[in-house]
């Protein structure tokens, strides 16, 4: 078993689904749109095209399979933590729930979530980050600004 099989499932290309993780040409990505042929031409099968986004350079990867083909899912851990500051270098610092300083190690992702991190973060909100780890590599793969106050006791 290989370090990348170690950290994958097989799963037939007929089940996956838009916003699922899959391993595309060896690097991690989200589907971004999922399209089926559902009736085979006269020398083809029916197929499945994923057109996808790279998890860690923010790259667009599209990947044809026929529908009854196996595609690797990674096992993906996900944590939610508090942006409590970007550093110039673009570290992020994290804290947990308790509003403990956990991360000062993870980047902020590259591209267009990157971008909108910033620009939200100069306004002063509030934002929960989800760290996606994958394979032992970590990125930030969703946000959720926050609203409201908070009511401590």
């Amino acid at each position: 078993m290989t370090e990348q099989n170690a950290y994958t499932v097989l799963v037939p290309c007929a089940f996956l689904v838009k916003d699922m993780y899959v391993i595309i040409k060896e690097h991690p990505c989200k589907i971004l749109k999922l399209t089926r042929t559902y009736h085979s031409a006269k020398y083809g099968r029916p197929k499945t095209i994923m057109q996808c986004l790279d998890l860690f350079s923010g790259e667009k990867l599209e990947e044809i399979r026929h529908n009854h083909s196996v595609i690797p899912l990674p096992l993906i851990k996900q944590t939610t933590y508090e942006l409590k500051d970007i550093s110039a270098e673009g570290y992020c610092s994290l804290l947990n729930k308790k509003g403990q300083l956990l991360r000062l190690d993870v980047k902020l992702p590259v591209g267009e979530l990157g971008d909108k991190l910033k620009e939200i973060f100069k306004g002063e909100a509030r934002i929960d980050v989800t760290v996606l780890t994958v394979a032992g590599r970590e990125v930030i793969g969703s946000y959720v600004e926050k609203c409201g106050i908070d009511m401590e006791e």
